[in-house]
């Protein structure tokens, strides 16, 4: 099989693995993975946090966000801006709309970019051990992480994951981006490898 066709296979594994949870699941496994976040040294040491806003079976991050905002971080979160994702300030304030994937974003805001050390959350359909990471296809979260990386002068990412999308290796090509720590509801690991070493 080609690496496409072992993504798309791997696609279709893991969102049955995770279609297969119930609700109930999701949402007690998506607290215990926002607390293991929101407890790390990571946390507690970023300026800014960057984050998606969840949506469907997504992990949930409202929790997180809500967090982040009472300890006086500034929240990043990714729009919509022509055919490719811009960051937007996120505060509690702002007016929110669906977006182009009927994804909430806040209203008339893009454009900005780190200024502080930062923690990246980034959701995906699947993660492995190496902080391997596999997403929907369309390649938007590896060019969002390219440039937080080329922007924030600090930056570690976390890849948040249910336990039963956690994969022995997920296949990548040599852009594919990975995250320096995984989370799900049960651990914390700690990629070994850099990007370099996992694209080999």
């Amino acid at each position: 099989m080609t690496t496409a066709e072992k993504k798309g296979a791997m696609r279709i594994d893991a969102m049955a693995r995770i279609a297969g949870m119930s609700a109930e699941e999701r949402q007690a496994a998506s607290t215990l993975i926002q607390d293991a976040v929101l407890g790390s040294n990571e946390y507690r040491d970023c300026e800014e946090v960057f984050v998606y806003l969840s949506f469907g079976t997504e992990v949930g991050t409202a929790g997180l966000i809500e967090r982040a905002w009472r300890d006086r971080k500034r929240v990043l979160v990714p729009v919509f801006k022509g055919d490719a994702y811009a960051l937007a300030e996120h505060r509690r304030e702002d007016s929110m709309a669906p977006g182009k994937y009927g994804i909430l974003e806040p209203l008339g805001k893009h454009g900005c970019v780190p200024a502080g050390r930062l923690l990246a959350i980034v959701p995906g359909l699947a993660f492995d051990r190496e902080g391997r990471r596999l997403g929907r296809g369309g390649g938007y979260y590896d060019r969002i992480l390219a440039g937080l990386m080329g922007s924030a002068t600090d930056m570690v990412s976390f890849g948040v994951i249910y336990d039963a999308a956690v994969f022995e290796k997920v296949p990548v090509d040599k852009y594919d981006l990975g995250v320096d720590v995984v989370v799900t509801e049960s651990e914390s690991i700690r990629a070994a490898s850099d990007d370099a070493a996992r694209n080999e």
